[in-house]
């Protein structure tokens, strides 16, 4: 029989993962500072303290080319400083600054990584002053920018861009204008280099552009970046706007669709309050992807959702049958409801949401085979309605007893519960996520003493959705999490064709590894010619897929012999490790998987 679950909802277990899992960063991509014959500027960095708990934030300085850049600071002299930031107290912020002194010497200009195993943000204001003034005649805030391959921004002789590209190898970046009628202006190409940061007005090289509209930047290696508005003395900083759909890309018509799989044992659910259940499902997940990406240092994921004329999701109804079969895994059952599905859906339904219809609300019993993860194929996410009836926003701060949940567990925590479970699963089935956890709960176990959440580790249905009630901690979407939703497929169609699709999979080469059953460590040389290496991870595999390790890929890391060093543990349940493998992936989500142990 096929394998088809990823897990099964409440029998999920939670291995413990490394601490190098929930490592935060994100990019401050322009500064400046010192003195140049007609002005003096100053650059400083406001830190916010996100983790409720003590939070130890690096700031590292570099260079235009991508080297360490020693400065003079309200903090010392250094290129890389740890701020620490307090406990925030009730109804109050944990904040610090770091100010870059204009008195330090000539001028310089550069960009910054900012790190942190605890949430945190992060803003940038740099100030131009007249020789010898204390009144600022400008400033701009520049804020932590994330990296993506697609930037759009305004387009107008005044305004300039600052590029930098965090990578592990050179990039190659395009650009295409676009005048206010959608008239192609002119397109370009440029090499920037690994580590590099490029400013420039739009009016200057590389782009010589004097025309009012838009510009699409483009690059096979993710980059951070930051628009600005100069006229005379006074200067702004440019949001981003959203990025056109190329006239030839076929992938931008990708939707996400809802189909209820029905049986012949009951009265079928009504389409118009599903499309309800699934609304409230969604609003749920963009709340989540909207603040975590973020704040793990990558863009927003707009999730391409098949929407009615309401704004609800689009459903189509599937009849499953005789369930009695499907639920005892018959093959023939499994196969007849898959062709049932692919023939229903619209083609352009690339990815999919199946929600068996139980039909009691109260019904949490075992009679889905398909309770959960990534499904019969990619693109496939399973739930039961039971779930999917318990998320609605008016259920929070509800203290009423949740129907067909055990006694004491509230309809707020319903919201938490099943809210947790659909993200989970879109996880698996969306992203091909593996399971994660804490760094600071050994096996995920104890809710009230977590301070992070993990959208496919355990506890994340505690105080996610409603933590000014639960109190509880903070739910963070993990970094490892975040990248993978960052560079998968499903993501990429927010690149809207303007990446060529050049598929290549990461080289590795393992130069020495050794392992004594706890105590992992392995050296190799990875690359990737085409899209560059975006991240390396130690996964084990007994029953489904757990990290264990995980590191994203900067400028700085020697990707010809890097070393990794971790102790494994079991899966919760289990008294040995799994297979070992070490999985390296590229800037467009493909994957290498070596075999260690």
């Amino acid at each position: 029989m096929r394998k088809f679950v990823f897990c099964v909802f409440m029998i999920c277990v939670f291995a413990s993962a490394a601490e190098a899992q929930q490592v935060i960063t994100q990019y401050l991509p322009h500064f400046v500072a010192g003195s140049l014959p007609a002005s003096d500027w100053e650059s400083k960095a406001l830190f916010v303290n996100l983790s409720g708990v003590p939070n130890a934030v690096t700031i590292d300085f570099f260079d235009n080319a991508g080297s360490p850049l020693v400065l003079s600071t309200s903090k010392g002299t250094n290129s890389s400083f740890v701020v620490n930031l307090q406990k925030p107290a009730p109804d109050s912020i944990a904040s610090d600054v770091l100010e870059i002194l204009r008195n330090s010497g000539s001028f310089v200009t550069g960009w910054t990584k900012v790190t942190s195993d605890k949430p945190f943000a992060v803003d940038l204001e740099f100030r131009q002053f007249a020789p010898g003034s204390t009144e600022p005649t400008g400033k701009a805030d520049v804020p932590s920018s994330p990296v993506e391959n697609v930037l759009t921004y305004p387009l107008a002789p005044n305004n300039g861009v600052a590029l930098v590209n965090p990578g592990s190898q050179d990039a190659r970046v395009s650009f295409t204008a676009f005048d206010r009628s959608g008239n192609k202006l002119k397109e370009g190409a440029f090499v920037l280099a690994r580590g590099a940061k490029m400013s420039s007005f739009f009016n200057q090289a590389p782009f010589f552009l004097d025309s009012i509209g838009i510009i699409v930047i483009a690059s096979n290696i993710s980059l951070s970046g930051i628009a600005m508005d100069f006229e005379g003395l006074v200067f702004k900083t440019i949001p981003r706007i959203p990025t056109p759909r190329r006239l030839d890309s076929q992938a931008g018509n990708t939707k996400i669709g809802f189909v209820v799989l029905t049986s012949n044992d009951r009265q079928p659910a009504k389409r118009e309050e599903v499309q309800q259940y699934f609304g409230e499902a969604v609003y749920f997940q963009k709340i989540l992807l909207d603040k975590e990406m973020l704040l793990n240092g990558f863009n927003r994921v707009e999730l391409p959702y098949d929407l009615d004329s309401n704004g609800l999701p689009s459903v189509v109804m599937v009849d499953g049958g005789d369930r009695k079969l499907y639920v005892e895994g018959n093959e023939r059952a499994l196969t007849n409801i898959e062709n049932e599905i692919r023939n229903k859906i619209p083609e352009n339904w690339k990815f999919v949401v199946v929600v068996g219809d139980v039909g009691n609300p109260n019904d949490l019993g075992d009679d889905m085979p398909i309770r959960g993860g990534g499904g019969w194929f990619s693109g496939r996410v399973y739930m039961r309605i039971t779930h999917m009836r318990k998320i609605h926003r008016s259920f929070l701060g509800n203290e009423a007893q949740c129907p067909g949940e055990s006694n004491g567990i509230t309809l707020s925590r319903c919201v938490n519960v099943n809210a947790s479970l659909f993200n989970h699963e879109a996880g698996h089935g969306f992203w091909g996520l593996d399971h994660s956890a804490f760094a600071d709960d050994s096996h995920g176990l104890n809710a009230a003493k977590m301070k992070f959440r993990s959208m496919v580790g355990g506890g994340a249905n505690e105080g996610c959705y409603n933590p000014e009630k639960t109190k509880k901690g903070e739910c963070v979407l993990m970094s490892v999490e975040a990248e993978g939703i960052a560079r998968g497929s499903l993501s990429n169609l927010n690149d809207f064709g303007w990446i060529p699709e050049k598929q290549s999979w990461p080289k590795v080469e393992i130069k020495e590894k050794e392992f004594d059953g706890k105590r992992l460590r392995v050296i190799f040389k990875a690359e990737d010619a085409e899209n560059g290496i975006s991240s390396v991870k130690i996964e084990t595999i007994f029953d489904s897929p757990w990290a264990q390790y995980w590191k994203q890929i900067g400028h700085t890391d020697d990707l010809e012999n890097f070393v990794i060093e971790v102790d494994l543990k079991p899966q919760f349940g289990k008294t040995k490790i799994g297979p070992v493998y070490l999985v390296v992936s590229n800037n467009h989500g493909q994957k290498t998987l070596v075999n260690l142990f």
